[in-house]
Parts: structure tokens; C-alpha cells; sequence
């Protein structure tokens, strides 16, 4: 039978802890029969701690409040009894998106209380230890150990954004968070290697995997829970949508790609690169020829799209994260492609930064020869003007961005990669 799904805000979510309503001698003795024949028909089974829903109300301002208490997972016997209490589950899930688009779904295995049926990967709630609450950021790094388990993906709680509370079949209650876009590439790479690690030992919750991005893609998976296609639903509407008239935005011909200098590694950005970017895009002398720091709303929603966005680098030494260089369209101009540099203050004075570029665009060059490379920087940055001249780039203009006068510099489609200097500066 088909059930509606309500969805609400969850950014505002207010748990309270209540007491569990009391069962009846007759209804205790009945769920325990219960459960006892279903555990024996499923070892998998396990009476473990639970979070169950007591009601869910919302008040006029659209706030929903959650009444919880702790059960064990027994209780859900009751649900077969018709004069007891019915106990709603709680669960969290993990919106993965990846870049350019789609949710990352996976099908129960076999040993499940669902085997075969898609869902995002998550989990049911547990109450929290004595002493913590059950609360948002509680439930945060909840949905975030899930999806590590299930997927092999690692995330930091504090990127998780709660994005949709759902109520669906016998009033279950879902608090779903939104995680920052990664490749898929890089999720099912994780997953694969999570599979492997599991291979000796338990099985994955999740058996395999895919991409959904349309509601017409997730009808050729069955079957899905509940909350599902309205979730899908709203996440599709909710993406921006690009203007018709908005240039085609470059994309590098291969990628994900990992680059290697003598000193460097530079790999596609990650969730775990979010403290450099924070610093790069908050320090005042990274972005003073840059237009000043940027405003936290909007360091904020560049972290959301950050990970794994095609030609975005991050720059390692030993390891450690010291620096980022992006290659994007130019939009000031179709047909070309523009190059960006930030390096923490602690890189800079001995070749880095030109080390990295030249890499990036030697990259770019041997991949599409014709195309033509710009580069940007401020008239009074003596320092990046010298390392882009120095790197091949000649001036072709000047304007006026971010209210100071900006120097153009090209790398001409006439230059071979293989004459772009491949060491720093001297």
C-alpha cells in the first residue's frame, strides 16, 4: 500500500527525550514472542539500543519538535500488534552528491531487514551516551560514520547540512543531511576498496551502488524506500539552474587527474582540504591583490562545491596541503581557458607556486594544444606578474577588477608544452 511522505525543515529540528508509552503485561509478552521468531528466522538480528519517535508536531513558525525515547529494536514488534503503541523509527541519511550531478544511492545486501531495496546510505539512531545529547550535531557525526561505513567516503561532520526531515511508512522519521559534491570516480573507487577490506570478513551494508540524478533514473532501480523520490524531487529542484544564454563552462578532457613535480603532488581537491581553502579564502595577505578575504556565506557555499570540481588542484609538499591552482573557464571571454593561484604565506619564497602552475599548464597544453590559456593578476602584484612572465605568459591587456587595475597575460596557443619551464623560477 502507497503512503504519503511528508517532508520538512530539519536546519531547526528541537529533540526532546520522553518516556516510552507503557505496554500492557499482555503486549510486553506478545512483542517478545515476537521477536524471539523473527530473530530465530534472522541471526542478523540484534535487540540492540534505539531511538523510537513519540510524536513529531510542528509548531506555527514550521519549527517540527521531535519527542524521542530509548527503546530496543524489539519494540518494533509492537507495529504487529494492534492495540499497542507504535513505535516510529529515526534514522539519518547522507545526500552524497557528486560533481556535475546526481545522489549517490545503494541497494541493502542480502543479510538486511530490506535485502535488494535502494536507499542513501545511513543508518538508524542510537540514543547517545550518558552525558551528551541527541541533537543536531549529535546526529551529524552519526550520518557521517555511516557513510564512512557504508560507502568508504569520509567526510567532516561540520560540512553535513541538515537539509530534510522526512516522516514516511509507520511514521518513520528521517533526518537527512547534505554533504559537500565529490567525484564519482572517487566513490566508487572507496567503495570498491571498502568491499575489498570487508571481503575476509562481515559483509558491506551496501552490496553496490549507482548514481541517480532524474526520477526516471531511480525508477529503473526497485525497490527504493519511501523517502526516496520525493527527496530526489527536491534536491532537482533546489539545484540552481544555469542560464541559457551562459557560455558552456570548459571542462578539462580527463578527469580526475593527479599531477607530480620534483617537489609536488597535485591531486583534485577533497572534503578534508576544507581548512587550507578556509585559510587561503580568509587570509588578508592570500587575497590582497584578490579583492580582500571573502565573506563567510560565501567561503561557505564555495566549500560546498569545492570537492572535486574539474581542473581544481590542490597543491601538497610532503604530504601536507600548502596550495591550490584552478584552471576555468575565462569569463570574460569564450574559447579560453583562465588559471588561478592561491598558496598559503608559509609556501612562498622558494618556487612553489611557479613549480605547480607550470605543471597545470603544461597539463592543459598537451591535452588541447589550440587552446588558448589566460592569466589575471593585479598591476601592483610584482610578485605573480614576474612568475607568470617567467613562465612564458606575455601581457595583453589591462582592466579594472575588484576597483584596482588587473594585467592580462596570455600563454598563445603557439607555445608547445614542452617549452613551458618545468622547474621554479631563478
Amino acid at each position: 500500500m502507497s503512503h504519503a511522505v511528508g517532508l520538512f525543515d530539519a536546519q531547526h529540528l528541537e529533540l526532546v527525550e520522553t518516556a516510552a508509552p507503557s505496554l500492557s503485561a499482555e503486549e510486553r509478552a506478545t512483542m517478545d514472542r515476537i521477536w524471539a521468531r523473527d530473530a530465530a528466522g534472522n541471526p542478523a538480528l540484534f535487540d540492540g539500543p534505539a531511538v523510537a519517535c513519540v510524536s513529531l508536531q510542528v509548531s506555527v513558525s514550521g519549527r517540527p519538535v521531535l519527542s524521542w525515547a530509548p527503546v530496543t529494536y524489539r519494540y518494533r514488534a509492537l507495529r504487529r500488534i494492534p492495540s499497542a503503541w507504535k513505535p516510529s523509527s529515526v534514522f539519518v541519511t547522507v545526500l552524497q552528491p557528486v560533481t556535475g550531478g546526481g545522489l549517490v544511492v545503494g541497494r541493502e545486501a542480502g543479510w538486511t531487514a530490506h535485502p535488494g531495496r535502494w536507499q542513501l546510505p545511513g543508518g538508524s539512531v542510537e540514543p547517545p551516551p550518558v552525558g551528551q545529547l541527541l541533537d543536531l550535531n549529535f546526529l551529524r557525526r552519526h550520518a557521517a560514520r555511516e557513510l564512512a561505513e557504508e560507502v568508504g567516503l569520509r567526510t567532516d561532520p561540520d560540512d553535513l547540512q541538515a537539509w530534510a526531515l522526512s516522516q514516511g511508512e509507520h511514521g518513520n522519521i528521517g533526518i537527512h543531511f547534505a554533504a559537500p559534491p565529490v567525484p564519482e570516480a572517487l566513490v566508487r573507487r572507496q567503495h570498491k576498496e571498502l568491499l575489498t577490506t570487508l571481503a575476509a570478513g562481515a559483509e558491506p551494508e551496501l552490496e553496490r551502488i549507482e548514481v541517480v540524478n532524474s526520477s526516471a533514473r531511480l525508477s529503473a532501480l526497485s525497490p527504493v524506500v519511501d523517502y526516496l523520490p520525493p527527496l530526489l524531487a527536491r534536491w532537482g529542484a533546489a539545484r540552481p539552474q544555469v542560464p541559457a544564454d551562459e557560455p558552456p563552462r570548459w571542462r578539462p578532457a580527463q578527469w580526475p587527474a593527479v599531477l607530480a613535480t620534483a617537489r609536488l603532488r597535485l591531486r583534485p581537491v577533497e572534503a578534508g582540504d576544507h581548512a587550507l581553502l578556509r585559510a587561503l579564502w580568509s587570509d588578508p595577505d592570500v587575497r590582497c591583490y584578490l579583492g580582500g578575504p571573502v565573506d563567510p556565506e560565501r567561503v561557505a557555499q564555495r566549500l560546498a562545491e569545492a570537492p572535486g570540481w574539474p581542473g581544481h588542484f590542490t597543491v601538497t609538499l610532503d604530504g601536507a596541503p600548502i596550495g591550490r591552482v584552478t584552471v576555468d573557464q575565462d569569463r570574460r571571454a569564450a574559447g579560453r581557458t583562465e588559471v588561478s593561484y592561491e598558496f598559503l604565506p608559509s609556501a612562498g619564497g622558494c618556487g612553489l607556486a611557479a613549480e605547480a602552475v607550470a605543471e597545470v599548464l603544461r597539463w592543459v597544453r598537451a591535452a588541447e594544444p589550440e587552446r588558448e590559456i589566460v592569466a589575471v593578476t593585479q598591476a601592483a602584484n610584482n610578485r605573480s606578474r614576474r612568475l607568470l612572465e617567467r613562465l612564458g605568459l606575455s601581457v595583453t591587456g589591462h582592466l579594472v577588477e575588484y576597483g584596482a587595475e588587473q594585467v592580462e597575460y596570455v600563454l598563445a596557443p603557439d607555445v608547445p608544452s614542452q617549452e613551458i619551464p618545468s622547474g621554479p623560477p631563478s
